[in-house]
């Protein structure tokens, strides 16, 4: 019986990750696991900013405190080009690792959103070209142009504080 159970779970697993391969799905960051999903397509009732960034919360933070951009935090995350090719997350089949980030030293479109988020809160996150790397990229081997992002807000970390010599 348990061999069944286990053969049984085995093909529903390898199944999913079959269906993920041929409808171009990545993983994406998830409090309760890993969940298997295409690029996330811009709703019509996304926010959109004078500046071109457009998100979508997903679920609510816990909290009252926002992160300000001396601050580091602690996200999983998912990020797809705007043709929805997937080029990575922080959450893989066998569980999310987060990640841990200066906020000043990342793209401008997560300087701007992060901030309006409190811990615990899930957001979709379409950023243009200049919101992300630019087109060409302001940085050697990243992305061009738009990109789409799942984030959950994990954390908010005080700055690092410089090595007393």
């Amino acid at each position: 019986m348990n061999r069944a159970l286990t053969l049984a779970t085995l093909t529903l697993a390898l199944g999913a990750c079959a269906h993920n391969a041929t409808t171009g799905g990545a993983p994406a960051a998830s409090s309760a696991g890993v969940e298997f999903s295409a690029i996330p397509v811009q709703p019509a009732d996304a926010t959109t900013l004078p500046d071109g960034l457009a998100y979508k919360v997903l679920r609510s933070g816990t909290g009252t405190a926002h992160p300000v951009l001396s601050d580091r935090v602690t996200a999983n995350y998912s990020v797809w080009k705007a043709d929805g090719s997937f080029l990575e997350s922080s959450c893989k089949p066998a569980g999310c690792e987060p990640a841990t980030f200066p906020l000043d030293k990342l793209i401008p479109g997560w300087q701007e959103m992060i901030p309006m988020m409190s811990v615990g809160e899930k957001v979709d996150l379409w950023l243009t070209a200049d919101l992300a790397y630019g087109d060409p990229p302001r940085k050697p081997d990243r992305p061009a142009g738009p990109l789409v992002f799942e984030i959950e807000l994990l954390a908010i970390n005080p700055p690092e504080q410089p090595e007393q010599k």
